[in-house]
């Protein structure tokens, strides 16, 4: 059977770097969804569906629907760091039933620590410790060190692509920034150092610090942290990206919400500011040797992620090829990525998994069934109280559109 690889999506998925840097590698010819979800279905030639669009009801009840069925795998791309505000306070996504479970038979984990993090939300045997495709670019990259004998540090100040999700969190976020600029504004040398702040962030934030275009970075992303010093960013995936180019970098966080993230560096107050910004210009040894090894556990960078990728979707396709082929069930291995460095936390798991009988495996798959269950109720009540305001949208869009109608129906007679 020719098999093909389903990547199910909007249409940002043609742009979007989390597949553009492997689908021209892929052995399968990878065919882009951007139908409704609610009404596609997968072609008998489907050898693997992939999405990381876990968090929309028509998403995600799509492609639980596949997984139930259990013919074809479905194979679900984490797209950065887990973040808690998007995770549990965010008002579009379901409070916690982000991932809690998969609506697939694997994840594509960043690292080793998200790994054990989703398993303990109820999905054994899903984590695959595959990485990130398009950061293999920064792994290529040498540790950044040249320009820090230069006579001007620079801090490079990043905010997430979406700083704050409520109202409230807008006000601390703000504030947070605020404080940060207000402090560079105060020094241009620190401990003699001549010191510059370049900051890229969000539109909102950046209009209200009111900052000269010269002091913005816009560019790429790499080309920016490359010219820089230390960086200081919001909890997100950049916050991986710098440690992969050995900048020393601090997370900015006045929410100080649970953090999936261990760096050596954070500020979460005022008071802390100017400690943290001093450490950044000359940091210790023993703290860019303590980020290192966190990276080690928050990032899979032994193997470029691409490679890990392409032979988990093979190993995905073939369990679809030898199921079709014995007509029997689609039996998917617990650890396709055996050389992923499993935690001893797995270990500890698969030790006890031997303890277990049939009828206890039989109950936890109930259990994973019932939250998986309770997960789509949420999502599905979550969007049904979105529907009022749509309807009223509509209708106000149809009658401006009626409006018009009658306009030139007038101007015909």
């Amino acid at each position: 059977m020719n098999w093909k690889v389903y990547i199910i999506g909007t249409p940002g998925i043609l742009q979007n770097p989390l597949y553009t840097t492997w689908v021209d590698k892929c052995k399968y010819p990878s065919i882009f969804v951007m139908d409704d979800p609610i009404s596609w279905n997968p072609p008998s030639d489907a050898g693997l569906i992939i999405s990381h669009m876990h968090f929309y009801w028509e998403y995600a009840n799509k492609l639980w629907e596949i997984y139930q069925e259990n013919k074809i795998p479905v194979l679900i791309m984490a797209d950065g760091i887990l973040d808690y505000k998007n995770t549990f306070e965010n008002p579009q996504v379901v409070a916690d039933h982000f991932y809690k479970p998969v609506f697939g038979h694997k994840i594509a984990c960043i690292g080793n620590a998200q790994s054990r993090v989703l398993t303990f939300w109820g999905n054994y045997g899903k984590c695959e410790v595959v990485g990130l495709p398009r950061l293999d670019r920064f792994l290529s990259q040498k540790e950044k060190t040249a320009s820090r004998s230069q006579d001007c540090k620079t801090i490079l100040v990043i905010s997430a692509n979406t700083p704050f999700f409520t109202s409230d969190q807008e006000v601390i976020i703000r504030r947070s920034y605020r404080s940060l600029h207000k402090f560079s504004q105060q020094y241009s040398k620190i401990d003699g150092q001549k010191v510059s702040f370049k900051w890229r962030l969000h539109p909102k934030l950046k209009r209200m610090l009111q900052l000269e275009d010269d002091a913005c970075a816009d560019g790429d992303l790499m080309d920016e942290l490359l010219e820089a010093d230390a960086i200081i960013t919001a909890p997100s995936t950049v916050y991986i990206e710098a440690c992969l180019l050995g900048l020393p970098t601090a997370l900015l966080d006045y929410y100080n919400a649970p953090s999936f993230l261990t760096p050596a560096w954070r500020i979460s107050c005022d008071i802390q500011i100017n400690k943290v910004v001093r450490e950044l210009l000359k940091p210790a040894r023993y703290k860019m040797q303590f980020q290192k090894e966190m990276l080690r556990d928050q990032y899979q960078m032994a193997v470029p992620a691409v490679d890990r990728l392409l032979h988990l979707i093979d190993a995905l396709v073939q369990t679809r090829d030898r199921s079709v082929v014995s007509q029997g069930p689609l039996v998917i291995p617990e650890n396709i990525l055996e050389d992923g460095q499993p935690s001893d936390l797995t270990l500890m798991d698969n030790e006890v998994r031997h303890l277990m009988t049939s009828k206890d495996h039989d109950h936890q798959s109930l259990l994973n069934t019932i939250q998986a269950l309770q997960s789509q109720l949420s999502m599905a009540r979550l969007r049904m109280e979105a529907m009022p305001s749509e309807i009223h949208r509509l209708r106000l869009a149809n009658a401006r559109l009626s409006e018009m109608v009658r306009a030139l129906q007038n101007r015909e007679k």
